[in-house]
Parts: C-alpha cells; structure tokens; sequence
C-alpha cells in the first residue's frame, strides 16, 4: 500500500492541485480581512448621521474589510472615547443628530445590561439587589 502524505490524507488529493475556494458575491476571503481603526470607522460613521441613516454591522464590516467582530470592538472603543455612537439592532450604527437619539441609546444600553445582570441573578440564585451590593435597611 502507498503511503500519503499527510497534506493528501483528508482530502485523497495534493493541496497544490485543489481549487482555490470561490468568493461569495465579492466578500473577501476571511484570511484577507485587516484590523480596521477606529478613525476610519468614525470616518465611515461621519455620512451617518441621525437614526434614519443607520448602518447595520455587517455592511460597515465589509466597508471596512474587518470582521463584524471588530467593528463592535472598535463602535465601543470610539463610545469610551465620549464620542455620540448610537445603535440598535433594528436602526443599526449612527452619530446621534439629537439629544433625544442619544438618551434612546443610553436607555437601550442600560436596559440591555439590567437583563443581563438580571440573568446573573437568577443563575446565581440570589436578588439582584445583592447581586448588586445594595444595602439593606431595616424596616
């Protein structure tokens, strides 16, 4: 019996010989996506401006040729630097053009981390309020 080697085992053909993989529709290969800045995604963020020109993850993800992943990465990065980034699933990422566009989004994050500690909570099995190190008074 021949024996393969180990780059013909898995797949009962040489790795020079194998087709490259196709790309879907022009998304580049993943091995190709580079590490965006936050300035070019606050550049990118500055054509949306206000709720009704959101931008949905995946889109700026592709813009920028970095995974999704690090676009969240670098959306929070720009907000710890007090800048006005606004984003729901539902509206996508935005600069907020009003006041009001950012306490829905202050409202939306604080209660999307009150769930959170909420399921703490619960798979703890204590009260959030301990959970949370309030203290108790008597009455």
């Amino acid at each position: 019996m021949q024996r393969q080697s180990p780059s013909t085992r898995c797949w009962g053909q040489s790795q020079t010989n194998r087709a490259a993989p196709r790309r879907i529709s022009g998304q580049p290969y993943e091995k190709e996506k580079t590490m965006a800045s936050s300035d070019q995604l606050l550049n990118l963020l500055s054509r949306h401006i206000g709720k009704g020109n959101g931008i949905g993850v995946k889109q700026l993800a592709e813009q920028l040729g970095t995974p999704e992943r690090h676009v969240r990465t670098l959306v929070s990065d720009l907000r710890d630097e007090g800048h006005a980034i606004c984003g729901t699933p539902k509206h996508g990422y935005y600069i907020a053009a009003t006041s009001e566009e950012l306490t829905q989004t202050c409202e939306f994050l604080r209660n999307r981390a009150m769930h959170s500690l909420g399921l703490e909570a619960k798979l703890r099995r204590i009260p959030l309020p301990d959970l949370l190190g309030q203290l108790h008074l008597p009455t």
